[in-house]
């Protein structure tokens, strides 16, 4: 994981950077997942999901932006991590 590698990161600029990229896009990732969740369970307890109209929609097209964003953010951090690890090299000893 990104919190085992810790310290095992070479200080190279670029691997650096690759790394910042990649924890950048998981914070963002995080709080747009967060935000969507937190959004659907709204929705959905005030049965915004079955209504027709046009705040319903407007929640609907919010929602699926913010998640559409998480998910753009998850692919993104994943892109950068996989970078880092085939090809700057950064693992961590799996013990067992």
């Amino acid at each position: 994981s990104g919190e085992a590698g810790r310290g095992r990161v070479p200080q190279a600029e670029v691997v650096q950077e690759e790394l910042a990229e990649h924890t950048e896009h998981a914070g963002l990732a995080r709080i747009a997942m967060v935000v969507a969740t937190v959004g659907f369970l709204v929705l959905h307890l005030r049965g915004g999901l079955a209504r027709s109209g046009r705040a319903a929609s407007v929640a609907r097209v919010v929602f699926f932006l913010v998640y559409g964003l998480g998910l753009f953010q998850v692919l993104d951090a994943a892109h950068h991590g996989g970078r880092l690890v085939h090809v700057h090299g950064v693992h961590v000893d799996m013990e067992r």
